[in-house]
């Protein structure tokens, strides 16, 4: 295959064709920027969730463990006036 001459015209043929896969590729860039600002929030959102169901989780713990203790009070005072 025979090299293509370099002209000016080639050379503004090859910038032209570069400017349309940038102006391409800045549009996904676009996109993709979108779409992270949008996970961003939804992982914040998350991360608030998580953060409210630990604090349950440790208040229920609490709870479970205050139940466990009067359990074994009334089943050992229950053996006790037997």
């Amino acid at each position: 295959m025979p090299k293509e001459k370099i002209t000016l015209t080639t050379i503004s043929k090859q910038i032209q064709a570069l400017a349309g896969q940038l102006t391409s590729i800045g549009g996904r860039v676009i996109s993709i920027e979108s779409r992270l600002q949008e996970l961003e929030a939804l992982v914040t959102s998350l991360r608030e969730r998580l953060d409210a169901l630990h604090g349950l989780t440790e208040r229920l713990e609490v709870r479970v463990g205050r139940l466990e203790q009067e359990y074994v009070m009334m089943i050992t005072a229950a053996l006790s006036t037997t």
